[in-house]
């Protein structure tokens, strides 16, 4: 129960102002609610099983440098699908074959990469052995600090225009994604 409590603990307050929050912020802005929420929710999920799976059975760290770049660059890219993005509403993304919600996990997924909530969730499982423990904690921690940027997220939605929004979610993206680069870089030197 301590794992559970001190991941839990330890990952909402790191998750607070952290960049897959803000994510979550700009999907929320573009997506429905409850769209958002099931993907962040799946993404978040799958995301601290790789980190308490692999903290608990090899106890060792990722190889972070390459998990950034290849982050930082998919950011890149969400931010200029999300800027280049011609449909106005997400019917548009469902007639076109494109899952939302899958998009939305994937992103999600992807933003967390190497991320220090990640990371701090395969150093708890690495530490304690606990994976289910560690699992269960930091995905709920997780899920209490993206739910108010997804709360957010949806105001702005209803109270800004689209293209707006569309923007504000292509700079978010960029600037994460130019930062996870540039973080990348300089831990090679």
């Amino acid at each position: 129960m301590e794992s559970f409590v001190s991941s839990l603990l330890i990952i909402a307050l790191a998750e607070m102002g952290d960049k897959t929050q803000l994510v979550a912020l700009a999907l929320a802005g573009r997506y429905r609610t409850v769209t958002v929420a099931a993907g962040v929710c799946l993404g978040v999920l799958v995301t601290n099983l790789f980190a308490a799976a692999c903290g608990t059975l090899i106890g060792a760290a990722l190889p972070v440098t390459l998990i950034k770049f290849v982050a930082g660059f998919a950011f890149i890219g969400f931010a200029v699908w999300t800027f280049l993005d011609k449909c106005e509403d997400e019917s548009c993304d469902i007639r076109e074959g494109r899952n939302p919600l899958l998009s939305i996990a994937t992103a999600f997924f992807v933003a967390e990469l190497g991320d220090k909530t990640q990371l701090t969730a395969l150093t708890l499982a690495a530490d304690t052995g606990e994976f289910f423990s560690v699992w269960a904690g930091s995905s709920l921690g997780m899920m209490l600090a993206v739910t108010i940027a997804i709360a957010l997220g949806s105001i702005a939605q209803k109270s800004l225009p689209e293209r707006t929004v569309k923007v504000a979610c292509s700079i978010v993206f960029a600037v994460f994604g130019i930062l996870t680069v540039l973080e990348a870089v300089s831990s090679l030197g």
